[in-house]
């Protein structure tokens, strides 16, 4: 089957010319060797704001540039042995960096931008790039509070790679699609960009460089944070460390459905300015992935199915996979005791389904539940899913499932 797209590699000239960006005179005297940095977002509180785990759209962003043959780090604030700033420091002086992309959120803005602000002081020649989701909804507030030259609107693959064609080309950075820029006037300038196609998405999943995202460090803090060696049984123990010792991976896009509550739903169609389409790994890609993730991490003990929504109402992939998880943990493909979290519609799950799930391992299935009351669903458009909450909580729970519910909370009506 003809792939649709790929992501390019660095190769041949853009058109020069056009609006010279603030910044880009600076990033012009890199010569042929690009050298990119990025940083996750900065969570100071250990958890509270993030996910205490590697930033995995930058690390994925990461292993896409190194593909085109654009060397790239990732600096992650929240897993130093130093304080983030003298961390930050000492990576900044001991490279030359042409380009440093940040990525954003809205709890974590004012220490990304702390950050931001260092590094413009210590590299006053780099291209400095604000991504993420609050880069993404918010551009005017990245150029009016941070130091940032670009804005980089959804997906990251395509505008960084663009951007450092051109930087490699010596030409303008006018009209990237998915960039924003802001004017001499300050007003700001969006360049919409479509959604990655489904080969495109597949192949940014599989360029993230899992085997040097450092889950270990992060694994030892939480051990050590949960004092693990203190607990008096060995199952509390195991039971703990199944919990800790997992690795996200990511297999949809974007969840499409559109609760105006929630940014992530959003969060393309913002960047596109319209509505982006969804894509997603079959059955097959992510049994090959979660076999990838275990080759290249071999302690975790979980893998966590980070999408918003993993298994949907019209869903041609979770039996196959289960399928093939059982499978290999027989055949020794894959860990026996291997166990799986994932976030699903509540009207997606049958028993036939739950079933499955628990037969391949997995142990926590979320559910975006919202309320058990049918007058507040139907205040939400979710009144469809009323029927399938009790009977699907009441078969998971049997068949030793642990539910983990997202609900909304709501002021008593006057």
């Amino acid at each position: 089957m003809p792939r649709e797209h790929s992501l390019p590699l660095l190769e041949g000239s853009p058109k020069k010319g056009g609006l010279i960006l603030p910044g880009e005179q600076r990033s012009r005297a890199a010569g042929p060797g690009l050298r990119f940095l990025l940083i996750g977002p900065y969570d100071p509180h250990c958890g509270e704001y993030t996910f205490l785990a590697p930033p995995l759209g930058v690390w994925r962003l990461k292993g896409v540039l190194e593909r085109a043959g654009i060397e790239t780090e990732v600096f992650d604030p929240n897993c130093c042995e130093l304080s983030p700033e003298e961390s930050l420091e000492g990576v900044l002086r001991g490279r030359r960096w042409n380009a440093v992309g940040f990525s954003t959120t809205g709890m974590t803005l004012r220490f990304d931008l702390a950050l931001a602000h260092q590094v413009r002081r210590a590299l006053p020649d780099a291209l400095l790039i604000a991504g993420g989701m609050e880069a993404t909804f918010r551009p005017e507030l990245m150029f009016r509070l941070g130091p940032f030259d670009l804005v980089v609107m959804g997906e990251g693959e395509r505008p960084l790679l663009e951007i450092a064609r051109r930087m490699k080309a010596d030409a303008g950075l006018e009209d990237i699609a998915g960039t924003a820029v802001a004017t001499a006037g300050g007003d700001v300038i969006r360049h919409h960009q479509i959604a990655l196609s489904p080969s495109e998405v597949e192949e940014a999943i599989r360029a993230t460089p899992y085997e040097e995202m450092p889950y270990e460090s992060y694994w030892d803090r939480l051990e050590e944070a949960y004092r693990l060696d203190a607990l008096p049984e060995k199952a509390a123990r195991e039971a703990r460390l199944a919990e800790i010792r997992s690795v996200r991976l990511i297999t949809l896009n974007y969840c499409p459905m559109g609760c105006s509550f929630c940014s992530s739903t959003n969060f393309l169609n913002e960047a596109k300015g319209g509505v982006a389409g969804i894509r997603k790994l079959d059955a097959e890609a992510c049994y090959s992935m979660v076999r990838r993730i275990i080759s290249a991490q071999p302690n975790a003990r979980t893998v966590i199915f980070q999408d918003d929504i993993f298994v949907f109402t019209k869903d041609d992939r979770i039996l196959p996979l289960c399928e093939m998880i059982v499978q290999g943990k027989r055949t020794g493909d894959l860990p026996s005791d291997l166990q799986f979290i994932s976030t699903n519609r509540i009207d997606a799950m049958n028993p036939e389904r739950l079933r499955a799930m628990r037969e391949a391992g997995f142990r926590v299935l979320g559910f975006g539940v919202e309320s058990f009351s049918p007058t507040i669903l139907e205040e939400f458009h979710k009144k469809r899913i009323f029927p399938h909450i009790e009977p699907n909580l009441t078969e998971a729970l049997r068949l030793g499932i642990t539910p983990f519910l997202d609900l909304i909370l709501t002021s008593p009506r006057c």
